[in-house]
């Protein structure tokens, strides 16, 4: 395999009158199902500021705040979900493939998302679009995908935990796994 390498900058200023600009192009070529748009890899929520009497009392939950991963190409086959609507039974979707999602994160008890920061006394709850609580580690139920585009929405939910509420900046990581059948 020969290397190469992009021209330096001084022989970008000999082959150009005036200024000059450069680019760095990055992507993978990936063997999935779908594949994740450019500003869903790489998100900050915002949760703004939460007033501290929200949170009162062990278990309160500030106002949920939306997100969205966004998925493009997805491909045409069949897939199988389950279906609360049917008690809890398989479905398939032909022509259609699901996929479920698995959090990494550093967790806290109840499955809820540890913080960290100055602030203390809250966690983070995940939920799906249907409010059904994503645990860390485990796998989410599946959700059917059309062909093409999908948004799948998620929300987020400061919640009051047992520890001492200490008003201050806070903030998490937490990274998705997306698994396809």
């Amino acid at each position: 395999m020969a290397a190469w390498s992009l021209p330096t900058l001084a022989e970008n200023r000999a082959q150009v009158d005036g200024m000059f600009a450069s680019m760095a192009v990055k992507g993978t070529i990936v063997e999935s199902a779908c594949t994740l748009e450019m500003v869903s890899e790489d998100q900050t929520v915002s949760l703004g500021g939460i007033a501290s009497h929200v949170l009162n009392r062990f278990g309160d939950e500030a106002a949920p705040v939306a997100f969205h991963l966004l998925l493009r190409d997805c491909g045409h086959w069949g897939g199988v979900t389950r279906s609360a609507t049917h008690g809890n039974n398989l479905v398939l979707g032909a022509g259609q493939q699901t996929v479920s999602i698995t959090l990494r994160s550093k967790q806290q008890q109840g499955g809820l998302i540890a913080v960290t920061g100055q602030a203390r006394g809250l966690a983070l709850r995940l939920e799906d679009e249907q409010h059904r609580q994503l645990w860390p580690g485990i796998p989410s139920q599946a959700q059917l995908l059309m062909p093409g585009d999908n948004r799948l929405t998620f929300y987020v939910i400061p919640q009051r935990t047992t520890e001492q509420l200490i008003p201050g900046a806070f903030y998490a990581v937490v990274n998705f796994q997306l698994n396809y059948d």
